[in-house]
């Protein structure tokens, strides 16, 4: 047992990826290293995304409540 691939990954990044799925934690190092690190790539790709379309939304609502302002 022990960080994925060296300390490359927190070990409490590792433990939510593994939470957010619900695997246990010895099916987890159960699990191929491989594998592993596809669970915790998807997740930072789904945080990533999650990230973006809020930054999105924030622009947005920003330039309607500029448009509102100049119409004023």
């Amino acid at each position: 047992m022990g960080a994925l691939a060296g300390g490359m990954v927190p070990i409490f990044e590792e433990h939510e990826a593994r939470l957010e799925r619900g695997i246990s934690l010895t099916d987890w190092y159960a699990l191929d290293v491989d594998e592993r690190a596809l669970v915790i790539a998807a997740r930072r790709v789904r945080i990533q995304v999650q990230n973006l379309q809020s930054e999105a939304e924030i622009r947005k609502s920003n330039r309607e409540a500029q448009k509102a302002r100049i119409r004023k």
